[in-house]
């Protein structure tokens, strides 16, 4: 079992630790958070934004092969009292700028970046679930580098979503130990502390986790090894520098060349019909254009049954956007979306419980949108409409992508 402490310092840690889910997805669903390690991706060459230097005689890691744990046990809860305490202080020091020969990662579709030693791999978690849950898991990047000791590795896992993605995020359960607060590290533009579970005097996991207004963040570090067991794993006093590094390198991105997490996808532009503006979508979706009266440009996207309608107007346009008539049901609002590297409100149609249509309009530059996702009556009775969540994903990763053309 955990030990509890009586302390409201390591009360606020257990709460951090509960997958951040209470802490950094309060204004969320419910989610089932994923299990300690997530599960194996093929590694992926990361770009560096400066010259890597060529890789030192550090030892390669080694396979990300999970160590034997001890039961897990869910972690505890604060009483009302505790988890209305004030903040602790904390006072890093001031972050310094990665080595220069450290490679770059970009994520454009969520807005971030940070740096990692050359030596270390790289491994993009997209797209994933948990098969226990049959939930969506929020998207990571895997870094595994070598440990004080051979045939161990340190792994960091760095789990990010937009706050309104119906993804699970961080952790539910812990293996044994005890959690203490460490000093703090800097992420973007906040000081945050390191909750480290220890265990027999040694430090088995870090964690850090914070919500800012358009991205959630659950990072946790881990030594692993092919026939490594829970007692034996130990995180070396050089691998929390070069976390807190790791971490201090993370920044929000602009003009920087990125790493593309859905090279798949394809990429709408179209100068004549629709000037201003480009998006991508998954290759599954096909793409027709059409100018409705009088005159609004309209792109159709539709995938079996699903209709995904973007129209956009110059401002001053006298014609206006939306549907001719609204199907029966009630509007209301439905957290919020990224379009356009902003949040915008999220609008959605229900009719008896079902959700019929999710639709979002925004004024940007010269530009007026209006973009909803439904089903093709033709195709199916207005009755039997419900969007799932797996669709309703897909739309906000689409809008996500959206960009004005310079």
């Amino acid at each position: 079992m955990i030990k509890r402490r009586r302390s409201k310092v390591i009360h606020r840690a257990a709460m951090c630790l509960i997958v951040m889910g209470a802490l950094i997805s309060a204004c969320g669903a419910q989610e089932t958070p994923p299990p300690l390690l997530p599960p194996e991706d093929e590694p992926i060459e990361a770009t560096a934004e400066a010259t890597v230097a060529p890789p030192t005689e550090t030892q390669e890691p080694t396979p990300t092969d999970v160590p034997e744990e001890a039961e897990a046990t869910p972690l505890p809860t604060a009483t009302p009292e505790e988890a209305d305490a004030p903040e602790p202080t904390v006072t890093p020091e001031p972050t310094t700028a990665a080595p220069e020969d450290w490679a770059r990662y970009v994520d454009a579709a969520h807005g971030f970046g940070f740096s990692f030693p050359p030596t270390w791999s790289i491994d993009l978690l997209t797209d994933r679930e948990d098969t226990d849950q049959g939930e969506a898991v929020a998207d990571g990047v895997r870094l595994t580098g070598p440990s004080a000791e051979e045939g161990r590795s340190i792994e960091i896992l760095i789990e990010f979503k937009h706050p309104e993605q119906a993804t699970a995020l961080g952790s539910e359960s812990l293996p044994e130990g005890e959690i203490e607060e460490r000093d703090a590290v800097r992420l973007l533009d906040r000081a945050l502390p390191v909750y480290v579970l220890r265990h027999e005097e040694k430090d088995k996991a870090v964690f850090v986790g914070e919500r800012f207004l358009d991205l959630e963040f659950f990072i946790r570090m881990q030594e692993i090894g092919e026939a490594l067991t829970y007692e034996e794993s130990s995180i070396p006093e050089a691998a929390h520098e070069t976390f807190a590094e790791i971490l201090g390198s993370i920044t929000r991105t602009d003009g920087v060349e990125a790493i593309d997490l859905y090279p798949e996808w394809a990429t709408y532009e179209n100068h004549d019909l629709v000037p201003g503006f480009t998006f991508r979508y998954p290759a599954t979706w096909t793409v027709s254009e059409t100018v409705t009266s009088p005159g609004a440009p309209v792109v159709l996207l539709s995938k079996e049954t699903y209709l995904l309608t973007v129209q956009v107007k110059q401002t001053g346009t006298s014609y206006a956007l939306g549907p001719e008539t609204t199907p029966e049901g009630l509007i209301m609002e439905a957290g919020m979306a990224s379009f356009m590297q902003q949040l915008v409100h999220r609008n959605v149609l229900v009719h008896e419980d079902k959700l019929k249509m999710i639709f979002v309009t925004h004024e940007v530059d010269d530009l007026e949108f209006y973009i909803a996702l439904t089903e093709d009556p033709e195709q199916i009775p207005y009755d039997e409409i419900e969007l799932s969540e797996a669709i309703r994903h897909e739309m906000d990763q689409i809008l996500a992508s959206f960009q004005l053309q310079p």
